[in-house]
Formats: C-alpha cells, structure tokens, sequence
C-alpha cells in the first residue's frame, strides 16, 4: 500500500506517554480483540512492566470467541493480566476490576490517589470506555481516529483517578500491522484506498472459508469466490452503488464490505491470531 509510515506527531506523544507511565500505578492498555497484535503498540509494551499493566481487549463480541481465548492465554502467559469485554459490558468488566485494586496501599505510597492511564492506538475504544465507566459523557469521542483532545485526569471513585490520553500509532508501522488497521478503521481515510483495503479483508476471509458469509449477507449467486473483484462488482450492483454509464463504483462497495465488517454484520472475524503472528513481520520497521 502506498502512504507515508509516520504517525503524526507521534515521537512527541511518546515521550510524553513514557513520562506518564513512569507516574501511574497501573496502566490499562485497549486492543482491538480481532487483531491484538496489531493493535498494540509496541513502544508501549517496551516501557510498561507487565505486573502493571492490564490488556483490555475490546469488541470481543466482533471477533472469534476461540481466538480471542488463545489470546487471553498468550498475555497471561506473558504475566499480563488480560480482559475480554464487548462495549457493552466493559463498565461492569472493567468495575469489577477496578473493585480488586488495592488502593489504600497504593495511594499512600505517593500520598495522592491511585492513578491508573489508559493507552492504546487512535478510535480504539479508550474514551467510550472511559465514558462507560462514569456513565456519563466527560470525554469527547466519535467515529474518526485521534478525536479525543489533550489529557484529561478524572476521578472514578475516591481514593481512583483515571487518565484517558490521545490515541498514538508507533513511528514506523510495516504491511501486516497497517492492513489489519486499515481493515478495522483505525487509519484516516484519507491514507488509504478502500478497494485495495477490501481486497486485504476479503483475503483474510477466503483463509478462514467465511465466503459463505459475505453470500448470505449480499444474496450474491454467482460462484466468485476466487475473484474479489467480482464480488464487490455484485455487492455494488445489489447496493446501487452505479456510477455514470451503469458501471460499478468499486470503491463505494468497497465501503459498505468494510462498514458490515467493522460493525460486525458478517459474524465475528478475527484477524489474528496468536499463533499465526510472526513477530518478524510485525516488528520490522521501514525507515
């Protein structure tokens, strides 16, 4: 794929982030359960002691219930705590949790409360989580990566303060971590090619054998299973997405298949998984 590797702003956001950590008693890092890897930053995992840290794996209702198991197991294995939740369920998963901190001795410790920093990579989930937890909006959020603004330390409970932090992607990320973002929405628009990123999905979809899938939530009838191409040909066709002389509009199909997937309309997928991971592919970065 053709983009510039380089987060914005990101070296800057990093050291600040590194300063906080140093600060805080634990930290709580969102992923994106259908892709874990990719999702986690690895500068992070480099600077957090993993006695403090605790893996939230989030919209685990959108992927594999097995996998995100063996993902579960591979953090733990790691010394990790390791949390599964969809949305839905986070304030009471992520409560409970918090119920089994040992606040007193770790706020006096400093004299001060017990302070706890989410982190994870931009439109993961950190502030609608954060939101969850109070029950009410203190946290802007929306649909587009990077909205939240600036760090914002808010009290959860006396003796608790949580920091919600902008969301920040590695310096250099290579092929695999950038698909597996892309696909889930979590690179700006304007960095990608949709069609090109729908082509990706649907490769991960054909190893996994969940065509079926993509017939039964298309009506498609023609056998095209070998061709992506085909097949957002027919999803734009069912869809109306016509441009001028009747053709097709690749990309907005495009679209609509990575929209259903994200919001979960062709049944949990999951990405990755801890054993198809190649810590070589991962780590590598292009200067």
């Amino acid at each position: 794929m053709g983009r510039s590797k380089f987060s914005k702003g990101s070296p800057r956001f990093i050291n600040e982030i590194k300063t906080l950590v140093k600060a805080v008693d634990y930290v709580l890092e969102i992923l994106d359960a259908r892709a874990p890897r990719s999702t986690r930053n690895p500068i992070l995992s480099d600077i957090i002691s993993p006695a403090r840290e605790v893996i939230l794996l989030n919209k685990s209702d959108l992927a594999e219930k097995k996998v995100t198991t063996q993902w579960e197991s591979h953090f733990k294995a790691n010394g990790q705590q390791a949390l599964s939740f969809s949305i839905k369920k986070a304030p009471t998963v992520i409560s409970d949790y918090l119920d089994t901190i040992d606040i007193k001795n770790s706020s006096n410790k400093l004299n001060r409360a017990c302070r706890i920093i989410i982190v994870g990579v931009p439109n993961v989930g950190k502030s609608t989580i954060t939101n969850s937890l109070l029950n009410r909006k203190t946290v802007r959020t929306g649909d587009k990566p990077g909205i939240t603004r600036g760090n914002q330390w808010i009290r959860i409970k006396p003796g608790l303060e949580l920091l919600d932090t902008v969301g920040i992607l590695p310096p250099h990320i290579n092929d695999v971590t950038f698909t597996n973002l892309a696909i889930l929405g979590l690179i700006a628009e304007s960095r990608i090619d949709p069609q090109e990123v729908a082509f990706s999905l649907m490769d991960k979809i054909g190893d996994k054998r969940l065509f079926e899938r993509l017939i039964s939530r298309y009506g498609i009838t023609n056998k095209v299973e070998e061709d992506p191409e085909m097949i957002l040909e027919e999803i734009g066709t069912r869809r109306g997405c016509l441009g001028s002389g009747g053709e097709v509009d690749l990309s907005k199909a495009s679209i609509i298949l990575l929209k259903d997937f994200r919001e979960g309309k062709l049944g949990p997928i999951s990405l990755e998984s801890p054993e198809e991971v190649n810590e070589t592919d991962y780590n590598e970065s292009e200067e």
